[in-house]
């Protein structure tokens, strides 16, 4: 049997934002196809409760990481990468996984994790590389300083996240790509033409939209129509949807409502705004 680890900078198992269930996703459709997969994720200890932790998650603790990545916001998960790597207790445990697991291929969501797993395989045998890229991060994240939260160093913090994803690029033996057009721009950057498009969906979402429940009744009894948000437990996009409609929501007119929706989260009938 085909056996593959798969490493992520959140944990997998109870996915809510949507880099966890791309991660999520990513793992049952390898087990479905017959893959023996084992998930693991890296990361600070205050960023995920104790319930929602994977049996084989590593958890970073101590106040140097903490005040790392609060100091630098934006690229907390570069600092918890960062700390992660230089930590022997986080190599020594990520490098046991590997000797149990003993995977055929390492599947690395974003490329956080790639700063510990290119540590601790300096001494194994190396596995197949996968490169699940989410996004190009480095370009992301100068679009987040308009929050005010950029602090010194930051730029040169863009310019490590650069090469980091860079070096995944080049290094990986697959690279996976969230867009067509980000893996066209991989494509270009690295001379490569095994870049792969694959389309962010999951099974774990609806899989269709229910048209004869009674919410929906209602408002079409009613003759109310719904301006609709779907987003995942990310914060920033609930400063871009402040930012969007930064002067309120009182362009609806009389029979307009909010529906809003929240991943893995039941939907909410909101406020009427008349």
């Amino acid at each position: 049997m085909i056996r593959g680890l798969i490493l992520a900078p959140y944990p997998v198992v109870q996915p809510r934002h949507g880099g966890q269930v791309h991660a999520s996703s990513h793992a049952r459709a390898l087990s479905d196809a017959g893959v023996q997969v084992v998930s693991v994720g890296i990361y600070l200890e205050s960023f995920f409760p104790p319930g929602r932790r994977g049996p084989d998650d590593i958890v970073l603790t101590g106040q140097a990481v903490r005040d790392a990545a609060v100091d630098q916001m934006i690229f907390a998960d570069l600092m918890v990468a960062r700390h992660a790597a230089a930590d022997p207790g986080v190599i020594a445990q990520l490098r046991e996984i590997l000797r149990r697991v003993r995977p055929d291929f390492v599947l690395v969501e974003q490329p956080w994790c790639w700063l510990p797993l290119r540590e601790a395989l300096k001494t194994l045998e190396q596995p197949v590389i996968v490169y699940s890229s989410h996004n190009i991060e480095w370009r992301m994240r100068p679009e987040l300083y308009r929050l005010g939260l950029r602090r010194p160093g930051a730029d040169a913090l863009v310019a490590a996240t650069r090469a980091l994803e860079m070096e995944l690029w080049h290094r990986a033996d697959l690279v996976l790509s969230i867009s067509d057009l980000e893996r066209d721009e991989i494509a270009r950057a690295t001379g490569r033409d095994d870049i792969v498009y694959v389309a962010p969906v999951s099974d774990i979402a609806e899989g269709k939209v229910v048209t004869d429940g009674r919410f929906a009744a209602q408002a079409m009894s009613s003759g109310t129509r719904y301006a609709a948000l779907l987003g995942s437990a990310y914060w920033p996009n609930n400063e871009g949807f402040q930012e969007m409609f930064s002067e309120g929501l009182g362009f609806l007119r009389p029979n307009e409502e909010i529906y809003w929706r929240r991943t893995r989260s039941r939907g909410c009938r909101g406020p009427a705004l008349r």
